[in-house]
């Protein structure tokens, strides 16, 4: 198998996969994404976001009232 961008070979070995440290330690948040990828700055009722956070790590919040 090949990696179609750079055409390299890829193994088992050459994927690399990282968790978090424990479930919930995400850190400071850098950003709050509408389902498009659009930044947010409000959040709306009934809506469903993605919440990044300066680690790498995002959780998706849906906000009910």
């Amino acid at each position: 198998m090949h990696c179609v961008t750079q055409q390299q070979p890829m193994g088992a070995t050459s994927l690399s996969l990282q968790r978090p440290q424990r479930f919930g330690a995400q850190g400071n948040a850098s950003g709050t994404f509408d389902l498009m990828g659009r930044a947010v700055q409000t959040l709306e009722t009934g809506h469903l976001y993605i919440k990044r956070y300066e680690n790498g790590t995002s959780e998706k919040v849906f906000i009910w009232e």
